[in-house]
């Protein structure tokens, strides 16, 4: 029995001072402790007690600062060219408004005198052309209120000879897109400008009642009865004679 004892003493010794054995034993201790504060976290959030909750009521109070309107506008747009500072208006003192003010008269004054002198007037008009002329008196006509010429007028033969050009290369990328493959009967208005179809307006030798449809008189109800009318008319009329 003592041998045993003394066995087991000295199996325990070596156990002891075995570097594996006691690293094992540290990693039970330390799950141990990190697993018994997760216990009681769980015991926390089962508890059924009143939870208590502190509101204040000076956070709905607080809006957002902005330094100025201008600010907040750049910062609501979308539009990517106003990510740039507003650039700020410097107020003017009272004397310089007054010099801005007078400065403007001036210059109406000046733009008024040069518009209605008529020495320069004469003077410009000596050294113009005839076209120049024309054009000149057109424009004094428009600040009159005369509505202005859309077009200028050109020699027929300079017209005609722009059109056949036109027309040239209208065909030649008609011819293109056929080569290419993507022409269709639908997109010939694109590259040819095609004559509007004129309508045949003419009534021919008519009645004047109902419509002629290829060689068949169409007459509506209203029509026929207001024929049959007439006709009675007509026969008691011959009937009192």
């Amino acid at each position: 029995m003592s041998s045993l004892a003394n066995l087991i003493s000295n199996i325990k010794a070596n156990t002891a001072s075995n570097p594996l054995v006691q690293k094992g034993q540290k990693r039970k201790i330390d799950t141990t402790e990190i697993k018994r504060p997760k216990k009681a976290k769980e015991t926390i959030q089962k508890s059924n007690g009143p939870s208590v909750v502190v509101f204040d009521g000076s956070v709905l109070q607080k809006k957002p600062v902005y330094e100025e309107k201008a600010e907040k506008k750049r910062f609501l747009d979308s539009r990517i060219t106003t990510v740039e500072k507003v650039e700020e208006k410097k107020k003017l003192t009272p004397k310089e408004a007054e010099e801005e003010a007078e400065n403007e008269r001036h210059d109406v004054e000046l733009k008024q005198l040069l518009a209605t002198s008529k020495l320069l007037e004469e003077l410009e008009r000596d050294e113009m052309t005839s076209k120049e002329r024309r054009r000149h008196t057109m424009q004094k006509l428009e600040t009159l209120g005369v509505k202005p010429s859309t077009k200028e007028k050109m020699p027929l033969s300079l017209k005609l000879k722009l059109d056949e050009v036109h027309k040239r290369r209208n065909l030649a990328k008609l011819q293109e897109a056929k080569d290419l493959g993507i022409y269709h009967k639908s997109l010939k208005h694109l590259y040819v400008k095609t004559a509007p179809k004129k309508r045949n307006r003419d009534p021919g030798i008519t009645t004047g009642v109902g419509k002629m449809k290829g060689a068949t008189l169409t007459l509506q109800k209203s029509e026929i009865l207001k024929i049959q009318r007439q006709g009675g008319k007509s026969n008691k009329k011959f009937k009192k004679k």
